[in-house]
């Protein structure tokens, strides 16, 4: 069986804080496993907060983590292997907003405003569930091929 490629790659580590941060070759949907259960260190969290323009507040609410516990992280401090994966995962929703709204600074326009196909809701409101993440991900889907729901 073959296993999928992560494209654009590029993107996706640029939002974790680049390579010197990740430090890890990233070839596969495994290697991101793999990385997170080792931990993504505590940069990478305040690069992808930074790009997206969430605070630390937003971040823990995210996370499911207390805002406390991101202040207490060292810079070099590795996250648990959950909030490692939901750090990717929401990494990984930016990469494909980015691709559909052609830009980042569009796509996170877009996540801060109500959006009447999610009940009036901001997208970012529905990032504390993998049922918020799956409904975002659909209406990225319908907007890129141009249907409306």
């Amino acid at each position: 069986m073959k296993t999928q490629n992560i494209l654009p790659i590029p993107t996706l580590i640029v939002l974790l804080g680049g390579q010197t941060i990740i430090n890890r070759e990233i070839r596969h949907d495994f290697d991101l496993i793999e990385i997170a259960k080792e931990g993504l260190p505590k940069q990478a969290l305040d690069s992808l907060a930074k790009q997206i323009a969430f605070s630390n507040k937003e971040m823990a609410e995210v996370l499911n983590i207390s805002e406390r516990t991101i202040q207490r992280y060292r810079d070099d401090q590795r996250l648990d292997k959950d909030a490692s994966a939901k750090l990717i995962r929401l990494a990984k929703l930016y990469e494909l907003g980015q691709e559909t709204f052609g830009s980042l600074e569009r796509f996170n326009g877009w996540m801060h405003s109500r959006v009447p196909a999610l009940g009036g809701k901001r997208p970012t409101e529905l990032l504390d569930t993998s049922l918020g993440y799956e409904i975002i991900e659909r209406e990225l889907i319908y907007i890129e091929h141009g249907l409306f729901s």
